[in-house]
Formats: structure tokens, sequence, C-alpha cells
């Protein structure tokens, strides 16, 4: 319901499995990193968290939607741009972020890629980065690229494959300040393939 209300632009949703054969060892770091300790588990932005196991689909919308719209209110530093190119069965995002105010504190980029629908499951996290990067600007007008590769792996859906750049504090609430994603639109015929960039304000 959340896809339905929100566009890509303003919402990104991913599903983390862990413990069963959709899971990886990017989904494991991440239940670590965020502390998840009960499953299901819903999370905006790392900041609002809540265990939804005995919740129906109604009751975790309406707990959702406020907090997504408090999340969209917030303002943050600057502008993500995100773009990917491909050689043969390898990957690579370059991230852009360029800052319009100044950034205290460490701040760490993250990747991954997920599958839109895998069996019955949407949004499935297929590998991510577990050594996310820390941000080396910090000041209003620097920019800086920080790039991640991938392997495809058989059994991918190319065509339903989605990579998306976040970044978020490494203290303090550990809030994510937003996240960009983009398609990749893969051709079997060529070797390489480059895609344009897109920008997100957050």
């Amino acid at each position: 319901m959340v896809r339905d209300d929100y566009s890509e632009d303003e919402v990104v949703i991913v599903s983390n499995h862990v413990g069963d054969e959709y899971g990886s060892d990017y989904t494991q770091y991440r239940r670590e990193y965020c502390d998840v300790i009960a499953f299901p588990t819903g999370q905006i932005d790392y900041i609002h968290s809540l265990v939804t196991w005995s919740m129906d689909a109604q009751e975790i919308y309406d707990w959702l939607v406020p907090r997504i719209e408090i999340q969209l209110a917030k303002s943050a530093p600057g502008t993500l741009e995100i773009a990917c190119e491909r050689e043969g069965d390898t990957v690579t995002l370059h991230s852009t972020v360029t800052l319009d105010t100044s950034l205290s504190g460490v701040w760490r980029l993250w990747n991954l890629v997920f599958e839109e629908e895998v069996d019955e499951y949407r949004f499935v996290v297929r590998a991510g980065n577990e050594s996310p990067v820390e941000l080396d600007i910090s000041s209003p007008g620097e920019s800086s690229i920080y790039d991640w590769g991938f392997d495809l792996e058989p059994g991918w859906e190319e065509d339903d494959l989605i990579v998306v750049a976040f970044i978020e504090k490494d203290f303090g609430d550990y809030e994510i300040g937003q996240a960009v994603m983009t398609d990749l639109d893969f051709s079997p015929a060529v070797r390489e393939v480059s895609w344009g960039e897109i920008k997100a304000q957050f």
C-alpha cells in the first residue's frame, strides 16, 4: 500500500531477508548494524522501528504513513547522484555526494541492489556494501564520488533489478539522510552499458 501512495522519488522500500534462502552476507550485516532482534521488523530511516509480526497490513500501514511524512518533511545537507555501468557480469555504481551545508560527525554511503519480486516476496535485497565508505567531505560546495561494485548472479532477473544509494549517520541516532534508486536496464547484446545520472534532493 505504501508503494501505491508514494513514488520512487519519495520513498525507497527494500526487504532485508535473514535466515532464509533469500538472505545474504549484506542483509545479515545490516541486521546486526540496525540491532534487529525480532522478525519481521519495520524501520523508517533507521530511527523509527517496530516489530510487526502480530499486526495486519492495515495496522502496519497506519503506523508507517505518519512517520514517513515526518521524514519527508525534513531537510538535508545536499544532493546525491548515482550512475551505473556494466562490464560483463560486473556492475559498478558511482555515487556522487555534493554538500549544500556543513556536515558534522561521521556519515557513510551505503549501496545495495534489490529485485522487485522474488517468488512471493517484493523488494528482495540481493547484495549490498558491507563496508560502507565514510564521506570525506564536510563543507558546503564540496563534492566526492564513491564506487561500489557487485557481480550479477545466476537466477537474478536482470530486468527487475534496482540499485540504491543512501547516506546514513554513523553516530547519534544513525538516521538515514536520504536514499535514491534507479533501474538497471541491461541489454544482453551489449558488453558495456552506461546509464544517465539521476539526482535527488535530500
